[in-house]
């Protein structure tokens, strides 16, 4: 396998150019990281994604491990040609193979036969299978198994495309159960030997396989119909009636049928008749050429592919019971699962995968036999004498259900199993995602509020720069009257200049952020109250980084300063919590533990690069997610950092602090302002400085004088500098808004007053909240009141959302317009909503502070 032959795959796998594909395979295998990549070599590799980059990195393990599989197999085959070379057909098509299974298949030839194979080979039963199959001689009376058929032995690829295309046009999605192999003797050995044989492990969950669809139909696949029903009905009459199966039962026992001798089968088969080989009776022989014939299907590389494809079109897929139905719980719902394979994604396929984890069901795949039975007879022989028709159809029938479909069936439920795994990961990972950009509040001080199980409140201030400003305040809540509370509240907090409150989201919290909303309402100040995700949050307050920064406090005041902090800066506080335990969801329980940690590092890393960081004050728990940098670089900068503030960013190179490809993936994401060098407090990378000074020197200022003009590259054109579009969006960017965090800014929400009855509510009302809590189905959101309302997941976006965690998070303000609140829960919507702060707040000014000294957006959007 050839770099060439991996680019061309990927570019098509990825929908990309190939030279594209070409220099993303470069820069990976060079050492650059990916948020570098997506971030400043996007012209090169023509706007790839961040997630799609990983993806293309992992895909390439995968190969590297397909080829370490290929020269073992390589080598298997010269060792069986015993020191002869091997043939170069067969090392040709071992080098094609893009696919593990196929690879395998291509093998599968040269392992040692089975025993029962074996033993009919040795009592020289091979020239009898072959004289079955055998074309007559010329003028014979001939029967054609399939008109698409392709020899086996001869012609290994001839009539393949013809044999798919048939079973394409005469498949219709039946629900004949395929049977499986059970205590026949034919059955015992089948199964074993082949799946010793044949069983490739388990399946690494981060390589999950696309399924392949199987070629359309063409005009010539009405040549094998004639045939093929000639040969079933030949194949009824010489086997006995079966019931219908039901789709979902376990796979019933094979039984190979009787095959009545015919005058000239019998002279055939007597020919092969030897007591002193253990052959005694013409029956003992054809069973023993019809056991070779069937080996050799099974054995039959393009047929195994060819077979694959149309379980993996046209198969479906259910779920039967392991246990007692009373004990499925909530699994059993997937009972009733019986879709076609190619519209299983999603939530679906992720719960099937987990109850098969809990063992708790198994998944039932069948496809027509109708439309793969006729292929195997196809694969047999082109044509073959009448009078051998029904051993044919009988061989056929025995390789199908005893040696293909069992194996065959395993790969794709080896396949299911991995892109059930690629959707838990994906999910996992933009829920992720989700939490770590929860729109900030920004520097400004807000309170954080604990309330411990009695309902009475510890409250303590956070200043801007996320600093505990005075002592804890300790409210009896659940003892004092609310205007007692009230009076308490207001001398405590005078003066702070807090202008809000954050509550953990949890039940246990609810009562006390009510009732403080009640307090605040009587002092009729300024201030809101806002639920904020108090996932991790009691880990983290009993750790031992909590212990080391916040060592004079207690674990209550931890919780009440983490979540003030959280209200403030959610990636900086996150960032400390294990991510195992932010609620991630059931999808994390599916992923194996290495893929687990794999996806979160990748994730938390690309929201690190998103936002970068200043170099002189980050955490090292910051740091250390930095693209390039790990635990030990991010201790030895901030060891450093400890001695003098770094002036600039060429020091972490010029120290030796980072070695020369650690700079190049870090340095853009981290950012200098106090460095002599004023482009070094920019999210452009050093490469790009030189572009950017003749960009800034064309408008005729320094640098220094215009960074952070808003107008800087007005009438500038982007063809006079010869970059694209992208990286010339992001140095205007930056040079208009130097550093500048590319997080939307939290807004108050301006919520209902704590006694409103929700359902005086009027349709199409806006109206604006707090999510306080996320599912799949959809989020509830904190209008003021006691009770929540929803929306719901087709309520979220004019797009197709699956899941209503990937763009919602606990904690964000949202803007929403009333559906209907004459219910039990009041249901809301994010689509359509009219911006009436905009309308209230008349033209938009001319002039505007900057970014971060404005408290609110008058132009927030529905989401905030």
């Amino acid at each position: 396998m050839t770099v060439a032959a991996i680019v061309e795959t990927l570019a098509k796998e990825f929908a990309v150019g190939r030279e594209h594909a070409q220099r993303v395979f470069e820069l990976l295998q060079a050492g650059y990281k990916a948020p570098y990549i997506a971030h400043y070599r996007r012209a090169e590799v023509g706007e790839v994604t961040d997630g799609s980059l990983r993806r293309f990195a992992r895909r390439l393990k995968q190969f590297e491990e397909l080829e370490k599989r290929r020269a073992t197999l390589l080598r298997s085959i010269e060792e069986q040609a015993k020191g002869e070379p091997a043939s170069p057909a067969l090392t040709a098509a071992v080098q094609a193979c893009m696919e593990r299974f196929e690879l395998e298949d291509c093998f599968l030839p040269h392992r040692r036969p089975e025993p029962e194979v074996q033993l009919a080979i040795d009592r020289g039963l091979a020239p009898l299978a072959d004289a079955l199959v055998a074309s007559p001689p010329r003028g014979t009376p001939m029967a054609e198994v399939g008109a698409a058929g392709l020899d086996a032995e001869a012609k290994p690829n001839e009539g393949r495309d013809t044999a798919e295309s048939a079973a394409a046009e005469d498949v219709t999605l039946g629900q004949t159960a395929a049977a499986e192999p059970g205590n026949s003797e034919h059955a015992t050995h089948d199964h074993e030997n082949t799946h010793d044989h044949e069983n490739h492990g388990e399946a690494d969950a981060l390589g999950a396989n696309a399924p392949e669809s199987g070629e359309e139909g063409s005009e010539h696949a009405t040549e094998a119909e004639p045939t093929s029903e000639a040969g079933e009905n030949e194949t009824e009459s010489v086997s006995p009636p079966r019931p219908a199966a039901d789709p979902l039962m376990p796979r019933p026992v094979f039984h190979p049928a009787h095959i009545d001798l015919s005058p000239q089968l019998a002279r055939l088969c007597a020919q092969y008749v030897n007591p002193d080989r253990g052959v005694h009776t013409e029956q003992q022989a054809l069973e023993g050429a019809m056991r070779i014939l069937s080996d050799r299907l099974g054995r039959n590389p393009e047929l195994r592919t060819l077979l694959r494809r149309l379980l993996r079109k046209h198969g479906r897929v259910g779920a039967r019971a392991l246990v007692d139905e009373g004990r499925l719980g909530h699994n059993r719902a997937l009972l009733r699962v019986n879709v076609a394979l190619r519209q299983l994604q999603g939530h679906r396929l992720i719960a099937l995968r987990q109850a098969q984890a809990q063992r708790h069901i198994a998944l039932v795949l069948t496809v027509d036999e109708g439309a793969v039975l006729p292929q195997v007879r196809a694969a047999l022989a082109r044509r073959i004498h009448p009078d051998y028709i029904s051993v044919a159809a009988e061989v056929a029938r025995q390789a199908l259900h005893l040696r293909l479909l069992p194996m065959i069936e395993d790969d794709v439920r080896n396949e299911l199993r991995d892109r059930a795994d690629e959707e838990a990961i994906r999910l996992v990972a933009q829920h992720l995602r989700q939490i770590l950009l929860t729109p900030p509040a920004g520097p400004r001080p807000v309170a954080g509020v604990h309330v411990d199980a009695r309902g009475d409140w510890l409250i303590l201030v956070v200043g801007a720069d996320g600093l505990p400003q005075g002592t804890e305040l300790k409210l009896e809540a659940s003892t004092l009257a609310l205007p007692d509370l009230a009076q308490k509240l207001n001398e405590s907090m005078r003066g702070t200049g807090v202008s809000a409150l954050a509550v953990a989201h949890g039940k246990g919290s609810r009562p006390g952020l009510q009732k403080l909303r009640e307090a605040l309402s009587l002092l009729e100040v300024e201030a809101v109250v806002v639920p904020v995700n108090e996932a991790g949050l009691s880990g983290y307050a009993n750790s031992e980084l909590a212990r080391t920064e916040l060592g004079t406090f207690s674990v209550p005041a931890r919780e009440a300063i983490s979540l003030a902090r959280r209200y403030q800066d959610p990636l900086l506080e996150f960032l400390k919590v294990e991510p195992r335990h932010l609620g991630l969801g059931r999808e994390q329980a599916v992923i194996n533990k290495a893929a687990l940690r794999r996806v979160i590092h990748d994730t938390i890393e690309s929201c690190v690069a998103h936002v970068g960081c200043d170099l002189n004050h980050a955490s090292v728990e910051f740091l250390r997610y930095v693209p390039g940098l790990g635990f030990e670089q991010a201790r030895k900068l901030v060891e450093r950092r400890a001695l003098r503030p770094f002036g600039s960013r060429e020091e972490l190179r010029t120290e030796n602090l980072l070695d020369d490809m650690a700079w190049v993936n870090a340095i853009g994401f981290l950012r200098v302002h106090d460095s002599s060098e004023p482009l070094d407090r920019t999210a452009l990378h050093p490469e790009q400085y030189d572009l950017a000074r003749r960009v800034i020197l064309q408008g005729g200022a320094s640098v220094e004088e215009t960074l952070g003009q808003r107008e800087a590259a007005r009438g500038l054109q982007r063809a006079d500098f010869g970059v694209d579009e992208s990286t010339w969006r992001d140095l205007v960017r930056e040079i208009s808004h130097p550093g500048r965090d590319p997080r939307p800014r939290q807004f108050f929400p301006r919520l209902l007053a704590p006694g409103t009855d929700l359902k005086t509510l009027q349709k199409d009302q806006v109206v604006e909240g707090v999510v306080s809590n996320v599912a799949s189905f959809g989020v509830f959101v904190d209008l003021g009141p006691d009770k929540d309302a929803m929306v719901h997941v087709s309520e979220i976006s004019h797009h197709f959302v699956r899941d209503a965690r990937v763009l919602l998070s606990i904690g964000q303000v949202v803007r929403a317009r009333v559906l209907d609140a004459s219910g039990p829960r009041a249901e809301l919507s994010l689509k359509n909503v009219p911006d009436f702060r905009r309308a209230a707040s008349g033209p938009r000014r001319q002039e505007r502070g900057p970014r971060e000294d404005r408290g609110s957006r008058e132009d927030a959007p529905a989401v905030g």
